[in-house]
């Protein structure tokens, strides 16, 4: 991307955080996910249409388009995608501290023989332009203009970035101060075109101290002292998953086991992201008994360790299988009994 360039997208934004700017706030407490897709509209953005955001800029001015939140998650994960062939932008806008910039531009990167794509990535400091992380992405991105999923998460002072055509890769981290979310948007250069659909920012909370079980033999103690279905070995039978909203962190096998109070799900192997940081006894969810019989009410913990919990309930299924529904994910994973004493 051109000085030129970063300096529009930089001057656009400003300006569209100002008193005039007309974006929209949404209304939602820190704690629950909001999402942005063809069947739950793309309301309050500006640039809406029914099938996500089309920003176009037929003039030399660069066009913005971004959501106010009523309330500022200090954790989240903001997905999205995207899909351009000129330069475009995110920003980040904190409660407290300095905004942050992420601009992308497509180019060609000669060599000896000819020249080959790639997409350079910059974030920047809002308040001096300052870059904090830069990289040239030559692969695992579409490079012809089409889609792409992004996604950025903010925790504990730092900014991830990760993105990517069929599986998501890293692309740079940072240090950041003042992350609390207040708003965020969209920004596309002179002359350009993007096209933005399936947002979703979800808040989330720190990695929880994990839950050790004191040895494989209380656990099989657990189970094997009472009559309930749901105790058990289970392992992933299989998922209908939206794979731009939620992945699977691994083939997981897990016990569950009654507490006294709840059931709690430990984690026993089959993790594949992250693998070295699970182990054998950690607790993978928490499922709640509700109102209903065969019901129960779910705190998962992700690959990452994040709990999260929104609207997530699990059903004991005839043939020993058990499915887990995470309606804000567009995804089912089921589980199959696999050990029952």
């Amino acid at each position: 991307m051109t000085r030129q360039a970063i300096i529009a997208l930089r001057c656009l934004i400003l300006a569209s955080i100002g008193p005039g700017f007309s974006g929209s706030a949404c209304h939602a407490a820190p704690t629950n996910p909001l999402h942005w897709n063809k069947g739950r509209g793309y309301a309050p953005f500006s640039h809406a249409t029914p099938n996500g955001l089309r920003i176009v800029s037929n003039t030399d001015a660069p066009i913005a388009d971004s959501c106010r939140l009523q309330t500022s998650p200090e954790s989240f994960v903001l997905s999205f995608r995207a899909a351009a062939r000129s330069s475009w932008g995110v920003f980040l806008s904190p409660d407290s501290g300095d905004k942050i910039w992420l601009t992308l531009a497509f180019e060609e990167i000669p060599d000896m023989l000819s020249s080959a794509p790639a997409l350079t990535v910059k974030a920047s400091r809002g308040s001096d332009g300052k870059i904090l992380a830069e990289k040239k992405i030559r692969e695992g991105v579409d490079l012809a203009g089409g889609k792409n999923v992004w996604r950025i998460s903010s925790e504990r002072g730092r900014i991830s970035l990760l993105a990517g055509h069929r599986g998501l890769v890293p692309v740079f981290s940072f240090p950041v101060s003042g992350n609390s979310l207040s708003s965020f948007g969209f920004a596309v250069a002179p002359q350009g075109c993007l096209e933005i659909d399936n947002i979703s920012l979800i808040p989330s909370v720190g990695r929880p101290a994990p839950f050790h079980a004191s040895s494989p033999e209380e656990i099989e103690d657990s189970i094997n002292h009472a009559d309930d279905p749901l105790l058990g070995h289970w392992t992933v039978f299989d998922r209908s998953l939206d794979e731009e909203l939620l992945r699977l962190g691994g083939d997981y096998r897990v016990a569950i086991v009654d507490d006294g109070e709840n059931y709690v799900m430990i984690y026993e192997g089959g993790a594949k992201v992250n693998a070295s940081e699970w182990k054998k006894g950690m607790r993978k969810a928490v499922l709640t008994p509700s109102l209903f019989q065969g019901i129960y009410s779910v705190v998962w913990t992700d690959a990452e360790g994040k709990e999260i919990s929104h609207d997530i309930k699990a059903q004991i299924d005839p043939e020993d299988t058990l499915s887990i529904q995470f309606p804000y994910h567009s995804s089912v994973v089921r589980l199959r009994k696999i050990q029952h004493r």
